[in-house]
């Protein structure tokens, strides 16, 4: 439940909430290994890391693209299109 209402508050908090509440999750002093482990996984859902891994994983397995194509237009437009 905590994970579902970090990564809520993730979708409608500004940064600035969310990295005062992680800097609160940090607070706790020698937590037990488990703790510390959720505590991290806590700490990257509230910074959207969870998601963004989640959305390249995604990106990276179902690309479609064609090398051949792709290379063809990094030679036509040069540098105007790096990202």
């Amino acid at each position: 439940m905590a994970y579902q209402i970090a990564a809520d508050l993730n979708d409608n908090e500004n940064h600035n909430i969310l990295n005062a509440i992680a800097k609160e999750l940090n607070k706790v002093e020698n937590p037990s290994e488990n703790i510390a482990k959720a505590r991290d996984n806590l700490t990257k859902v509230l910074k959207g890391q969870l998601k963004d891994d989640a959305y390249f994983r995604f990106f990276t397995t179902n690309n479609q693209t064609d090398p051949a194509i792709m290379l063809h237009l990094k030679v036509k437009f040069g540098c105007y299109c790096d990202i």
